[in-house]
């Protein structure tokens, strides 16, 4: 299946906003004052990497995956492949 170069662009772009969310975050932990500018960045950066992510990574799921199989071997993928780790072995 061919990739989608936009996807892959906007989760480097995600991963670069994680970075620079850190070192958001080191700075302003090393800063001898409060500085609340710094702190509503990295409060804003958080609400919005996670739901990107969670988005990507949806889209990434149903394009590669579902998008190509049935709704049974669907099922079948998530139930054997994302929740038998967690299970107890018999």
């Amino acid at each position: 299946m061919k990739r989608l170069i936009h996807i892959d662009q906007l989760k480097g772009f995600g991963i670069l906003s994680v970075l620079f969310l850190h070192t958001v975050g080191y700075i302003r932990n090393t800063l001898p004052y409060a500085d609340t500018s710094l702190w509503r960045l990295e409060a804003w950066l958080h609400s919005f990497l996670m739901p990107f992510f969670v988005f990507i990574s949806g889209f990434s799921f149903y394009h590669f995956y579902l998008k190509t199989k049935s709704v049974r071997d669907a099922y079948i993928y998530i139930s054997c492949y994302k929740f038998m780790p967690y299970s107890e072995a018999a």
